[in-house]
């Protein structure tokens, strides 16, 4: 609600229609959908799709959360 003002709105109220498009939700699936292990000194690749397509949504990262039992490397 705006006060009326002269020459520029007749009327103390307007309606408006707004239109809000939902953003979409991002599923984002792993090859290992679970928990997995790796035999020390191997790797393991996990590689993972989304269903947002075009631009740029982020990385994905991985972390330990026991660095004294494994720890992650970005290669």
């Amino acid at each position: 609600t705006q006060a009326a003002v002269t020459g520029v709105n007749a009327q103390a109220t307007q309606t408006y229609t707004l239109t809000v498009t939902a953003v979409p939700v991002p599923v984002l699936t792993f090859t290992t959908p679970t928990s997995a292990s790796v035999v020390m000194g191997n790797n393991l690749t996990n590689a993972a799709s989304s269903t947002l397509s075009g631009g740029s949504y982020g990385m994905i990262s991985y972390s330990s959360a026991n660095s004294a039992v494994a720890t992650v490397s970005v290669s």
